[in-house]
């Protein structure tokens, strides 16, 4: 479907991620770039902040650390989140906990350098009763590896395993992905074996007689 890309390779994001640190050094106040924009991002948190009150967000590939932080700042009293950051680039995790080092009051993040892939799945799964899993552009970039059917296959066999692990603990647990590469349906066959809780809506663009969206956000769960 896709064409492989460098933007599916680790080396690529190592060396993005480099260049963020290298600007941040020079500019505290730049924290990088947030994916898809910020609107997509704020529509997300506000999102899980009414469907959930207490859980655990598990960040794949979370860059800068943004997402996190963002969605920890903007808790209210009656939330209880824990966040846990994870990245296969070094240099990802360590521009993360800079821009997390501007926010003191922020104590319940964990950043975690792991490739998704190839963990432990269970063992980032807390005592939490609802853990959700959070991917906003990690699963297009895995689409653009130039083995990306079998890290399609890992990534889905990741999700499967933690599902399956919440159900023996009595977990709820939950897939909240956004994509910029996938339409809806493709997005939806992709996932078929899990039921679809919600879909968020985005404002629709008209070209050539079609309709669509830029981005699409799923939550999806078993």
């Amino acid at each position: 479907m896709f064409e492989p890309s460098v933007l599916g390779t680790q080396e690529y994001w190592d060396e993005f991620y480099q260049k963020e640190i290298d600007i941040m050094k020079l500019n505290h106040e730049e924290c990088g770039e947030v994916w898809f924009g910020e609107q997509t991002q704020q529509t997300t948190i506000e999102f899980l902040l009414e469907k959930y009150t207490q859980f655990t967000c598990i960040d794949i590939g979370c860059g800068n650390g943004l997402f996190c932080i963002e969605l920890l700042l903007q808790q209210s009293d009656e939330h209880s989140i824990h966040c846990i950051g994870l990245d296969y680039s070094s240099q990802s995790i360590d521009l993360a906990k800079m821009v997390h080092s501007k926010y003191d009051s922020i104590s319940n993040i964990e950043w975690k350098c792991l490739n998704f892939l190839e963990c432990d799945v269970s063992s980032l799964l807390k005592d939490e009763k609802v853990i959700v899993f959070h991917d906003k552009g990690t699963f297009d970039a895995i689409s653009l590896h130039e083995n990306k059917e079998q890290y399609k296959q890992m990534y889905k066999s990741q999700i499967s395993k933690a599902i399956e692990y919440g159900k023996e603990h009595d977990q709820h647990i939950a897939l909240f992905i956004t994509s910029c590469n996938y339409a809806s349906d493709e997005l939806k066959k992709e996932f078929d074996f899990l039921s679809i809780v919600e879909e968020i809506e985005y404002p629709v663009f008209e070209f050539g007689g079609s309709k669509g969206s830029s981005v699409v956000s799923i939550l999806f769960s078993k």
